[in-house]
């Protein structure tokens, strides 16, 4: 009965992820600067195009013209 209930929980309860980006602010810096967000939904992910849902229900889009950095993993609550 137990193994149903988490069957059907799977079912409406999405994973989040934790997402990673990493960039320097200009060629010649040595520095870089890194930001976390908390996803809900990806909708695409590329290295110079990443779109996704953050835990506001906000879309939010970063788009670069050379590669980004990152990191993406799933949490587990």
């Amino acid at each position: 009965m137990f193994r149903l209930w988490n069957l059907f929980l799977k079912l409406f309860i999405r994973p989040k992820y934790e997402l990673w980006i990493t960039y320097s602010k200009q060629d010649w810096d040595s520095n870089k600067e890194t930001h976390k967000f908390i996803v809900r939904k990806k909708i695409k992910i590329t290295p110079k195009h990443i779109i996704f849902k953050d835990n506001d229900e906000r879309i939010v889009e970063i788009k670069s013209q050379e590669p980004i950095d990152y990191m993406i993993r799933e949490l587990y609550e």
